[in-house]
């Protein structure tokens, strides 16, 4: 379904080894914020092209949490962690229950190259009929073991199982430009 997606033509070359996940900003309550960068993390370990290493949202919030990252904040940040890459998520919309939905910007820096090697920005709303029966395909392929009572349209009401999808229908684009 994701459909507003950016690839560096050098990909899979142009990948950093080493991707640095900055803690999501934008427009959600802090806590859902704070839930988004365990699902982003969790979800991109999944996609196995590069080393993940997350940073605590402590250390880049002395600041506020609606701004965006300056090039030289992220240089400094990925060099403390020994990253060649970073990967920002940047919340447009969220809307964590019945009518789920959540929007994000997303890109992926090389970062000595300063250059953008993969973008999503899109926002998937479960009032959209392909994206209800997206979510619950994915339900039933990725949680139907861990909750074999429950049905398919628990992923419509629970925001964890919902931003899961999200990032995985997302970050699966990234995988896909490497093949």
């Amino acid at each position: 379904h994701a459909k507003n997606i950016f690839t560096d033509p050098e990909m899979p070359q142009a990948l950093p080894r080493r991707v640095l996940i900055l803690p999501c900003w934008g427009k959600a309550p802090v806590s859902i914020l704070r839930e988004l960068d365990g699902v982003l993390a969790q979800e991109l370990g999944k996609v196995n092209l590069f080393e993940v290493g997350q940073i605590s949202s402590d250390k880049v919030f002395s600041r506020r949490s609606d701004q965006d990252f300056t090039l030289e904040e992220v240089k400094a940040l990925t060099r403390q962690a020994g990253a060649d890459g970073v990967l920002t998520c940047r919340v447009v919309q969220c809307q964590p229950y019945r009518h789920m939905s959540l929007g994000v910007a997303m890109r992926l820096w090389n970062i000595p190259k300063e250059k953008t090697v993969w973008a999503a920005d899109e926002t998937l709303d479960s009032q959209q009929t392909v994206v209800a029966n997206g979510a619950r395909n994915y339900y039933l392929t990725t949680f139907r073991d861990s909750y074999p009572n429950r049905r398919s349209e628990a992923i419509l009401e629970v925001p964890r199982m919902f931003f899961q999808y999200v990032f995985d229908e997302l970050l699966s684009t990234l995988q896909k430009t490497t093949k």
